[in-house]
């Protein structure tokens, strides 16, 4: 369990991140994927940061697949960000097993279009 949460842990270090873009082209928002290993499995917080002052719609997408079942959840936030702010769009935990295949994805909205996303995976789909 724990060299697979170390896994899902390295890759959400090394994934990059597109940040949120306003119609004028300069960057509003930056989503966050970071998963932290718990004694069960792992928790997962998707977030974004604010670059000014904006409202976006942030969703967050979890599917895990493999030996200790199948889940996916679905969760969306209206954030209101300044310069500098973080806000939660979703936390969750769940278990993981040897074999389990994680995949997570942070899609940010403005005026319905997508803006920026981040998405980070592990293991064997």
């Amino acid at each position: 369990m724990r060299g697979a949460a170390a896994l899902v842990v390295g890759l959400a270090a090394a994934c990059g991140a597109g940040g949120a873009v306003a119609q004028h082209g300069g960057a509003v928002a930056v989503p966050s994927i970071a998963i932290v290993p718990t004694g069960a499995g792992v928790q997962i917080t998707a977030s974004a940061v604010g670059l000014g002052v904006v409202e976006i719609e942030g969703s967050v997408e979890i599917d895990r697949t493999g030996g200790s079942g199948t889940m996916t959840t679905r969760q969306n936030r209206t954030l209101r960000l300044s310069a500098g702010q973080s806000q939660d769009i979703a936390r969750t935990a769940l278990s993981l097993a040897k074999g389990d295949h994680i995949s997570i994805r942070v899609v940010l909205r403005q005026d319905g279009r997508v803006v920026g996303q981040a998405e980070v995976s592990a293991g064997e789909p």
